[in-house]
């Protein structure tokens, strides 16, 4: 569940029938299309009800609000971006038997890939997503550790694994640093320059500097 400064508004109840499922996800689905048309701020649960082609009561039956719908469909975008990651892990060894490098590139190209799939929706979901969501206590690809933790946690394992390599003794303290430091730059540049997620001079910029932190 994700946390938010306060109290969620969470889907009253999970969808466990093919039936139920599909309704949900003609809810969101039309969410969405509502958000691109008119903007999160806007979204009334008659005019998604009314484009997702089911009753006012059938929404509320699973949502309290429409505050709770973009929660549900900001957890749809982190599972798939968890079931994604652990997916890529399970075949490289937890991401350790590749090249410290490589490792870097893809810790950086994961956290690039969360901020546009969540501008991909609107921009103005994303604003709302600044605004309510927390991403870094969200469930991370593990689903126990939070994103932030998990994150954290696996990068000081990768600095472990290349210890004898690097300049900083601390790779806990390091690994935090990296991605408080690197998390809040992304989620900048998404906010104001979003296309920049989509240059690759960027990425590439990005890794070399947390390559030249690292390393003598």
């Amino acid at each position: 569940m994700t946390r938010w400064q306060r109290e969620p508004a969470q889907p009253r109840k999970l969808a466990k029938q093919g039936r139920s499922r599909l309704l949900m996800q003609s809810i969101r689905e039309a969410a969405v299309e509502l958000i691109r048309r008119d903007g999160a701020d806007h979204i009334t649960a008659i005019g998604i009800a009314e484009r997702a082609g089911v009753s006012v009561g059938s929404f509320y039956q699973y949502y309290p609000n429409t505050e709770a719908v973009l929660t549900d469909i900001y957890e749809h975008i982190l599972d798939r971006l968890n079931q994604r990651m652990a997916a890529e892990l399970a075949t490289t060894g937890g991401g350790f038997d590749r090249s410290l490098d490589q490792s870097i590139r893809d810790g950086v190209v994961l956290t690039f890939s969360l901020h546009r799939e969540l501008l991909a929706v609107d921009p103005s979901f994303y604003a709302t997503f600044l605004k309510r969501f927390n991403v870094t206590d969200a469930r991370g690809p593990d689903g126990e550790r939070s994103w932030n933790e998990w994150s954290v946690g696996w990068f000081a394992q990768l600095l472990d694994t290349h210890r004898q390599r690097l300049r900083h003794d601390d790779t806990g303290f390091v690994a935090r640093f990296l991605v408080d430091v690197i998390s809040g730059a992304v989620q900048r540049m998404a906010a104001e320059r979003p296309e920049a997620l989509d240059d690759p001079r960027v990425t590439q910029h990005v890794c070399d500097l947390i390559r030249r932190y690292l390393l003598e």
